[in-house]
């Protein structure tokens, strides 16, 4: 595993404050679980745009907790080519799918300078006794995540290029809305290759679909930047996009 810069010099010296809102999903829950939580959660731990937290084939040992940046997790086939699972972004769970095993399934790179928490999953075997609101909010984060991985995947060959592409887009604008606020451009950490990758389609498709978003007034681009102005799916009908210009 790649080196971490240390953020923090202890693990047990992080106010609770600090933690990210899936970990204190009751402010008014007392002391517990947050003493509780200073006594698993590992130090914070930053790495660089291109760095690992760890790799397809490793023994699982931990789960993720993303503070900020985003991370990408793919798998490499036989002939050496690179499949994109997913994209974790603020506040997700890293290394949930490998729960069932023994080793990490796939490969977690950083797609920018990206901070983190981890936690031993041995550790969680006690969160239903001792911090039971901190269960039940993961558990619900897993669910999120399982379905949203599902609804991407149920789209691959059955939906229009276009309509992913806004999908994705209305997805990632979602994850910055609390930090930015509605409306306001937020920054895509991934590139058009790694777009097409994870959704099944040529770079040529995402730009053509981007700028033909672009064009409609339904987005605005600006280099890396997007801005949502007037994106609606309408699940019912074919042409999805509403009040946008044609």
């Amino acid at each position: 595993m790649t080196n971490k810069i240390a953020i923090s010099d202890s693990s047990h010296n992080t106010h609770h404050d600090d933690y990210p809102s899936i970990l204190c999903p009751n402010s008014h829950s007392g002391g517990n679980e947050s003493t509780y939580l200073e006594k698993i959660i590992e130090v914070k731990q930053t790495i660089k745009k291109g760095e690992m937290i760890f790799r397809q084939g490793e023994a699982f040992q931990y789960i993720y907790i993303i503070l900020s940046g985003t991370v990408k997790t793919y798998t490499i086939s036989q002939s050496g080519e690179e499949q994109i699972t997913s994209f974790y972004y603020p506040n997700d769970l890293v290394g949930l799918n490998s729960i069932d095993s023994d080793t990490y399934p796939d490969f977690a790179k950083a797609l920018e300078t990206t901070s983190f928490y981890k936690i031993a999953f041995n550790q969680l075997e006690e969160l239903d006794r001792k911090t039971p609101n901190l269960k039940n909010n993961l558990f619900k984060i897993m669910s999120h995540q399982i379905h949203e991985n599902q609804h991407v995947i149920s789209q691959v060959g059955k939906v229009q290029s276009e309509r992913r592409i806004a999908s994705f887009l209305l997805n990632v604008a979602s994850r910055y809305e609390r930090q930015n606020g509605i409306g306001h451009p937020f920054k895509m950490p991934m590139s058009r290759n790694e777009i097409g990758n994870y959704l099944g389609l040529t770079v040529e498709t995402v730009s053509r679909a981007m700028t033909k978003l672009h064009k409609k007034e339904c987005i605005y681009i600006e280099g890396k930047h997007v801005t949502i102005l007037n994106l609606n799916m309408k699940e019912d009908e074919k042409s999805f996009l509403s009040p946008c210009k044609e």
